[in-house]
């Protein structure tokens, strides 16, 4: 059996915490054994509870990469997907991704998002999912969650005739209004976990049906040829042979803001005063400075570099539409190596100015690399550690400030946690990074080449 976590996202619905590089799945907000944790690190920890942490992959996007190592650790197995597009063509590479590590087409696949809110049991399932697929021949095999009540929200699956441990599958009915609701818990209806299960040959006839081989490396390059749908109306409509189990145990959704504060074990993060006079308010401060928070009954307050939200909790689901209305631009970034905070962005002089903080763990480098269209001046503020370029090597400690070229290649390792300013000058309204190493020996071996030292 091998498990295929969905993780893509834009990051817009736990906004101001979530952003492009950052959707919600990766937000250190639950409680855990170390302190904070992310919705992806509480889902990782639970897999490996039940010995199956080994055979889940991720796919995700090339931008969330360094986020999940930094969560996750750098032997993490990731399925990048090209482009942002929907379930069928993200879980259609995940499974070619599969096939080209030496999964046979027989091998049990089981797809699903990387943020439910779950106890361990519901990990536990996933071996009666995949007996029940092979016992029954069918298709696929869904696992569906018990209502504790009717939910506009959710999807629902509608059970037909019951089996030996599973059920045949009626149909579907996707957020139906709440009358219907309560129509469909009347009918036992199941709310959809969005849990599938299948033979990775399933995904592979889908493939040849679009005329490609099944390999990650031709779905990667053809990837904008395939259709932007779910999975659900590409695949599971159509199939003919379609069961599902039970799943009795705790499920949510933390989609929203106000699904997220009922599983926070505070009702306030960072630095923060909630007078007397609140009631049914949390708020989460990443910014360094003071939040107060006085009469305020059942909002969610969230403050960050990228924005600031004040919301009643009835209205966070509709964060979106309010969201398409404003220019959003990402100002804090999770690496492998540390994290990047922007102060301030703006236009001087007819060429654009970016203000950055940016600490560089202990032990941890950046790669060689480096930027076509503008130049960085970066001046240590804190710690300890190493500036590497083609033809020099300096230590930098606080008080260094050193200027970078556009077209300069260079790496910063942090000897000890290293904080600096970084200001951009130049064309910033593009990708212009260009990496060529990764490896701190490979950087310094290419250093040692270039200037002719062993």
């Amino acid at each position: 059996m091998k498990i295929l976590l969905l993780s893509g996202g834009s990051g817009q619905r736990l906004w101001p915490l979530s952003n492009d590089f950052c959707s919600k799945q990766y937000i250190k907000v639950l409680s855990g054994d170390d302190g904070r944790q992310s919705m992806l690190q509480r889902v990782f920890s639970q897999l490996k509870s039940v010995e199956k942490s080994d055979d889940a992959v991720i796919i995700a996007s090339e931008a969330q990469k360094d986020i999940i190592y930094s969560q996750l650790g750098s032997n993490t197995k990731i399925a990048f997907e090209p482009s942002r597009k929907d379930t069928f063509p993200a879980i259609l590479l995940g499974c070619s991704w599969l096939y080209e590590q030496g999964s046979n087409e027989d091998e049990v696949v089981i797809v699903m998002p990387v943020d439910p809110y779950v106890g361990r049991d519901y990990f536990e399932n996933f071996e009666l999912l995949s007996d029940k697929l092979i016992e029954s021949g069918s298709d696929i095999a869904l696992m569906g969650a018990i209502p504790s009540y009717p939910s506009e929200k959710y999807g629902y699956i509608i059970p037909g005739e019951k089996k030996d441990g599973y059920f045949e599958i009626k149909g579907f009915k996707e957020k139906p209004q709440l009358e219907e609701a309560e129509e469909l818990l009347r009918q036992k209806a199941l709310w959809n976990c969005g849990v599938f299960c299948f033979r990775l040959s399933l995904m592979k006839d889908y493939c040849l049906k679009y005329g490609f081989d099944f390999s990650y490396s031709e779905i990667k390059e053809n990837y904008e040829k395939l259709p932007t749908i779910s999975f659900d109306y590409e695949v599971l409509e159509r199939s003919g042979n379609k069961i599902g189990i039970e799943y009795g145990g705790t499920w949510k959704d933390i989609g929203t803001w106000n699904t997220l504060t009922e599983e926070m074990d505070v009702d306030s993060i960072g630095e923060v005063y909630i007078d007397n006079t609140s009631n049914s308010t949390h708020v989460v401060n990443t910014l360094d400075i003071p939040l107060i928070v006085m009469g305020a009954n059942n909002l969610i307050v969230s403050a960050t570099y990228d924005g600031i939200l004040v919301a009643d909790k009835d209205r966070s689901s509709y964060l979106k539409d309010s969201l398409n209305k404003i220019k959003i631009s990402p100002r804090y970034e999770e690496r492998q190596w540390g994290t990047i905070k922007t102060i301030d962005r703006s236009e001087e002089g007819g060429r654009g100015v970016c203000t950055n903080k940016v600490k560089v763990v202990a032990g941890k480098y950046t790669s060689f690399h480096r930027h076509t269209e503008h130049d960085e001046v970066i001046t240590i503020l804190s710690g300890e550690g190493l500036l590497v370029t083609e033809d020099c090597i300096l230590k930098l400690t606080p008080g260094i400030s050193v200027t970078i070229e556009a077209n300069r290649f260079h790496a910063i390792k942090g000897n000890k946690e290293l904080v600096y300013i970084e200001i951009l000058l130049g064309n910033l309204e593009r990708d212009d990074i260009e990496r060529t190493l990764y490896d701190w020996n490979d950087i310094m071996q290419n250093y040692f080449d270039i200037n002719g030292r062993l």
